[in-house]
Formats: structure tokens, C-alpha cells, sequence
């Protein structure tokens, strides 16, 4: 693909937005979704306690919903 010739739907098309804040609320969650529908973002990717709730605000599967399981609260193996 020619970098020249890219629009900014293609762009969108290939962002996950994000919001893995274990205190996020229910407001920062419905801007992120609201965000994603808007720009057409290829994904929201949210804590795992989120998706049932990105799943009723994101209409049909315009957008698909993903979560992060264990991120940031997973530790890193000691070396």
C-alpha cells in the first residue's frame, strides 16, 4: 500500500482504543466506546470486568471489543 494514498479511515480502521484503568468509570467507558463508533476504530480493548457494557454501547459489531487479561496486574518473572 502506498503510504502516500492512505486516508484517515484506513488509519482508523487499524487503531484499538484503549482504556485498561482497573478504576476506570462507567463514563470513561462510554467516552471510549462513543470515541471508537466516531472514528471508526477497528477495536476497543478494555479490563475483562468491561466488555459486557463495550458490547451493549457499540451497536451490532461496528467496532469489535477486546480485553487484556492480566495487564498491568501481571508479574513479570524474576530472573
Amino acid at each position: 500500500m502506498d503510504a502516500s494514498k492512505i486516508t484517515r479511515q484506513q488509519i482508523a480502521s487499524m487503531i484499538d482504543h484503549t482504556c485498561l484503568k482497573a478504576d476506570a468509570l462507567p463514563s470513561d467507558i462510554e467516552k471510549l466506546c462513543a470515541e471508537a463508533v466516531n472514528h471508526n476504530f477497528a477495536a476497543v480493548c478494555v479490563h475483562p470486568a468491561q466488555v459486557q457494557r463495550c458490547v451493549a454501547l457499540i451497536p451490532s459489531q461496528q467496532v469489535k471489543v477486546g480485553a487484556a487479561i492480566g495487564f498491568p496486574w501481571a508479574k513479570t518473572p524474576q530472573r
